[in-house]
């Protein structure tokens, strides 16, 4: 199984997006991501610190409600590990708690920070502009 590693802010939405509570994402953004699910046939997993504030449900339902055409595929989110102050280190145990289960094949991470010892799976988004069509074919090319 192939997995995308998706943050929200500077990914989803950028500094120019107009945003309501975190729940309107640009609809190119999620053409972008729509167009990742249809050629890389990839699942994911939310890394964003908004996994802490909405339930696994709440958001598939939010991405639903912003035109995502594939929310079924929003499998899981990544722990919250309070100790850690390193995002790279949540995907890192997703991975290793998970590996199995899934059979995961390839990964890709779509974030706008560094990981450290991540960074080799990682589509750096600039917190500006967000996921981008240079990002999203990056994102397609390392899951095919």
């Amino acid at each position: 199984m192939k997995i995308l590693f998706l943050d929200i802010d500077g990914v989803m939405i950028s500094a120019f997006s107009i945003v309501e509570d975190n729940r309107n994402f640009p609809l190119e953004k999620i053409n972008f991501l729509n167009k990742i699910i249809e050629e890389s046939n990839c699942y994911i997993v939310i890394s964003s610190c908004l996994r802490i504030l909405k339930t696994l449900v709440e958001l598939k339902e939010t991405f639903k409600a912003n035109n995502f055409k594939y929310p079924e595929r929003i499998i899981d989110v990544t722990p919250n590990l309070r100790k850690s102050k390193c995002r790279g280190e949540e995907i890192q145990t997703w991975i290793n708690e998970n590996k199995d289960k899934y059979d995961i094949s390839k990964i890709a991470i779509l974030d706008d920070g560094y990981l450290e010892k991540l960074n080799v799976h990682l589509i750096k988004t600039s917190w500006d502009k967000g996921l981008t069509r240079d990002e999203t074919n990056k994102v397609i090319e390392r899951l095919k």
